[in-house]
C-alpha cells in the first residue's frame, strides 16, 4: 500500500489510500497521521520582507508612488506595533530598521505631503517608543526634522 503526502494550510497530512482524498471526513479509522509542520518562514525570509518594506518607504526611488509609500508605511507600521519589542533579539532587522527604514522614513517626512508626513511621523513615534534604548541618535535626528518641518 502506498503513502501518499500533503501539505493542507500548513499540516502534512499521511494516506494510506488515495481515496481519502477528503481533509474534512479524516478519523482515526482510515488511519491518516497529522503531524504540524515546523516554522515555516525563518530569519532570512523574515529580513528579506522587511528589506523589501524599507524599500517601499524611499521617496527617492522613481518606481515608488504616493500610494506605494503610503501602503510600505501602513505596513511598516503594523510590522512594528506587533513585533516591535522583538527586534533587538535579532541584530539583522534591528539594523535594517535603525538604518535603511530610518533614513527613509526621515526623507519622507520631507517630501511636502501632508498624509505621508502624518504616517511616517506615526511610524517614526511608535518605533522610536518601542524602541528608545537602541535608536537615539535616530529619534534625535527625527524629532530635529520634525521640528524644521
Amino acid at each position: 500500500m502506498q503513502v501518499l503526502i500533503e501539505t493542507v494550510d500548513g499540516v502534512v497530512v499521511q494516506k494510506d489510500s488515495p481515496a481519502d482524498d477528503h481533509i474534512d471526513n479524516l478519523t482515526e479509522a482510515n488511519s491518516t497521521t497529522r503531524v504540524q509542520l515546523g516554522e515555516p518562514y525563518n530569519l532570512p525570509c523574515l529580513r528579506e520582507l522587511f528589506r523589501f518594506l524599507t524599500t517601499l518607504i524611499d521617496p527617492k526611488d522613481p518606481d515608488n508612488t504616493d500610494g506605494m509609500l503610503r501602503l510600505g508605511i501602513q505596513l511598516l507600521t503594523v510590522a512594528v506595533e506587533v513585533a516591535g519589542p522583538l527586534f533587538p533579539e535579532f541584530p539583522t532587522l534591528l539594523g535594517l530598521l535603525s538604518n535603511e527604514m530610518c533614513r527613509y522614513m526621515c526623507a519622507v517626512t520631507s517630501t511636502g505631503s501632508l498624509t505621508l508626513f502624518t504616517l511616517a511621523a506615526r511610524l517614526g513615534l511608535l518605533t522610536f517608543q518601542t524602541l528608545r534604548i537602541h535608536i537615539k541618535f535616530q529619534q534625535e535626528l527625527f524629532l530635529d526634522l520634525l521640528m524644521k518641518r
